[in-house]
């Protein structure tokens, strides 16, 4: 009998905690719904007012207690904020007061919500600091203040121990392979070319390799590109093709809509026009396309290069986004 009761309430006790337990556990969850909704709520108000006002108070407030729920109205003022002070269209010295009164807040924003945020979203508040600061470099390149310098080549180095490649842009140059009624081997410049790499961040959360994909895909463009080409197996005589891009797209795909040139026949002096359009896909820097001659002379369109399929490789051998930093 004393046995029966000792079990009853053991039972009795066990299932007190249970129920315990499982109204703290709903608790904890229906408080971060409630802290989850009062954030976007919060976020949208501004958002539509053009107002910080709605976030400020809400911090001010002390209602929002989980860390995450904080740090995203601390990621959405620094963004805000970044956007209202237009940092990048300051005309004055970066060095006034104004300017570093404001940096350092947009800053301060960012480094709070670094701070205060999971494991999740870090990599994508760092990202967003990253931004910011690249901007300002872009803009000012030396004349920026020495801090803000400073504070970009920490995040910088930060993020590409994480995975970041950064963009290029600067002269381009490339190598390419032809093949049609005759092989051509090739090469070129460009005088302005740009690459922006597919960006995936990789870092531990809760044991777990988590991954941030900061750039779903890389993006690569040339403009004003000038070639030259040389076939290889032609039995008698030598024949050049150079040629001429206004613009072309090599990343996420390859495009060529406004490429003009010329065949010369080093032997008959002869120069025959052509424009060659091409299209194709590519993987980062390589780029596999085929293009289509339209003689400009018709009665050369039977014995001259109809289609070509390419091969090419496409690079800003110098990167204009990095300033030569001053000691």
């Amino acid at each position: 009998m004393n046995i029966s009761v000792k079990s009853g309430f053991t039972f009795f006790l066990l299932m007190i905690s249970v129920y315990t337990f499982s109204q703290e556990y709903k608790s904890d969850n229906e408080i971060d719904s409630i802290q989850f909704n009062r954030v976007n709520l919060a976020i949208n108000i501004a958002v539509k007012q053009n107002s910080i006002t709605p976030v400020d108070s809400l911090l001010e407030s002390k209602q929002i207690t989980l860390e995450r729920h904080i740090a995203k109205l601390y990621y959405f003022k620094a963004t805000f904020l970044e956007k209202k002070y237009e940092l990048k269209k300051y005309k004055a010295t970066t060095d006034t007061v104004s300017f570093q009164t404001k940096a350092q807040e947009i800053l301060k924003c960012f480094d709070l919500a670094i701070k205060k945020t999971d494991c999740i979203n870090k990599s994508e508040y760092e990202h967003g600091k990253y931004l910011f600061l690249f901007g300002l470099i872009d803009e000012y390149r030396n004349g920026l203040n020495p801090d803000l310098i400073l504070e970009y080549k920490s995040i910088k180095k930060q993020l590409k121990d994480k995975g970041l490649h950064p963009e290029r842009f600067g002269i381009g140059m490339n190598a390419d392979y032809h093949i049609g009624r005759k092989q051509w081997l090739g090469v070129g410049f460009s005088l302005f070319s740009q690459y922006t790499p597919k960006v995936k961040y990789k870092s531990m959360c809760n044991g777990n390799v988590w991954e941030y994909a900061a750039e779903e895909s890389a993006f690569g463009m040339n403009l004003l590109t000038f070639n030259y080409a040389h076939a290889l197996n032609v039995e008698t005589g030598q024949v050049n093709d150079f040629s001429f891009s206004l613009i072309d797209v090599y990343a996420p795909f390859r495009l060529i809509p406004t490429k003009f040139g010329f065949f010369k026949d080093l032997v008959t002096g002869q120069s025959n026009y052509y424009y060659r359009p091409g299209i194709g896909l590519s993987l980062g820097f390589v780029s596999v396309s085929y293009s289509y001659n339209i003689m400009f002379d018709k009665d050369k369109r039977a014995t001259s290069e109809k289609g070509l399929l390419n091969i090419e490789i496409n690079y800003p051998i110098f990167n204009w986004n990095e300033p030569r930093w001053k000691d």
